[in-house]
């Protein structure tokens, strides 16, 4: 089984301003949870495989963020050097 995780940039208008970012990783199937006895062992292996996915989106669309930030802020030392 995948779980998929897709973050994307939008602005105020709801209009995209990044290329999204999808990230796929394997959980566990449910139906390992049907032996009581493992239930924590298994949530553990979903839990751990979903937050490191989240986390890796997150590290992108931030990355994408922070570069289109910096390239604007370079635009605009440009036009002050102009000036």
């Amino acid at each position: 089984m995948r779980l998929r995780f897709t973050a994307e940039m939008i602005d105020d208008n709801g209009e995209r301003v990044s290329m999204p970012v999808e990230i796929e990783t394997a959980v566990p199937n449910p139906e390992k949870y049907g032996d009581k006895s493992r239930f924590y062992e298994i949530f553990d292996q979903y839990e751990r495989a979903a937050l490191k996915a989240r986390n890796q989106a997150a590290e992108e669309i931030t990355e994408s963020y922070l570069n289109a930030a910096t390239a604007l802020k370079k635009g605009l030392k440009k036009e002050k050097d102009v000036k």
